[in-house]
């Protein structure tokens, strides 16, 4: 295959990113699915809380914290090589005005819009709010098989496949959403379980969705559909799924390396 030279420029930036990080990180080259962050002073409330406190340290490279709708950032300082974040997570009610539409619609090299097996999945919802809610249960149930470690697969190869993990549960939801009108981006960072691999309470590395209707974000997980617990999540990152690795992602699982997490208290419990 014949690359040209824009791409000649990406793959050796790419290249030297992997090597170098690599360098300093031998973990980076892991799968993912398997980093996790315990919660340093856990307790049990965080489970029914509708939002939550959480503080952040990372050494290395300055991290200054991602403010999504469903996380604010409320505090930021740094302290030799230790960046630290004060992070509150859970729904923010505010509305939000949607000024780059076209950005959350494009097609993109995982996405697919355009391929025959996207549009004719695609056509089984309408553009309505419901439809959000919908594509999420038929993602959840049509990939049947949960599979760990693959590259990052297009949405065409996870509708003849229907394996992956969350990675390919959010690309696929995001390139149906993005068929019916409905502005999606994907995320990346952590949500908070009861149990992985043998350990309790811990953060785990996850990828998950937002899309855009009636003037807000609504987080779309189709790994857990149903209501969510978005105080849970800790956003690292946007995916803006045109390259397997942007750098935004490579910034992600650096800091997710040399993260620690402590529970700073609750703010609102449900009852």
């Amino acid at each position: 295959m014949k690359l040209h030279g824009g791409q000649y420029r990406n793959n050796f930036i790419l290249f030297i990113l992997i090597f170098f990080i690599g360098l300093s990180s031998p973990v980076l080259s892991l799968d993912p699915a398997v980093y996790s962050v315990p919660l340093k002073k856990f307790h049990g409330i965080v489970y029914h809380e509708d939002h939550s406190l959480f503080t952040l340290k990372v050494r290395g490279e300055v991290f200054k914290g991602l403010t999504t709708p469903y996380q604010s950032i409320l505090k930021t300082s740094r302290k030799g090589e230790v960046s630290t974040v004060l992070l509150k997570t859970g729904p923010q009610k505010r509305l939000v005005r949607l000024t780059n539409r076209a950005k959350y619609l494009r097609d993109t090299r995982f996405l697919n819009l355009t391929s025959n097996s996207v549009r004719t999945m695609a056509a089984n919802f309408s553009k309505k709010t419901s439809t959000i809610d919908a594509v999420e249960r038929h993602v959840y149930g049509y990939i049947n098989t949960v599979t760990t470690g693959i590259p990052l697969m297009p949405a065409r190869n996870i509708i003849s496949s229907k394996s992956g993990d969350c990675t390919e549960f959010t690309i696929l939801t995001v390139a149906l959403l993005r068929s019916r009108g409905i502005p999606a981006r994907a995320l990346v960072g952590l949500i908070l379980v009861p149990e992985y691999q043998g350990k309790k309470n811990v953060l785990v590395y996850h990828m998950w969705a937002e899309a855009y209707y009636g003037s807000r974000w609504h987080l779309v997980d189709s790994t857990r559909p149903g209501r969510k617990n978005a105080n849970r999540y800790i956003a690292l990152a946007y995916h803006s799924l045109a390259s397997e690795m942007p750098l935004s992602y490579f910034r992600a699982i650096s800091a997710i390396q040399t993260l620690a997490i402590t529970y700073s208290g609750e703010v609102n419990v449900r009852r």
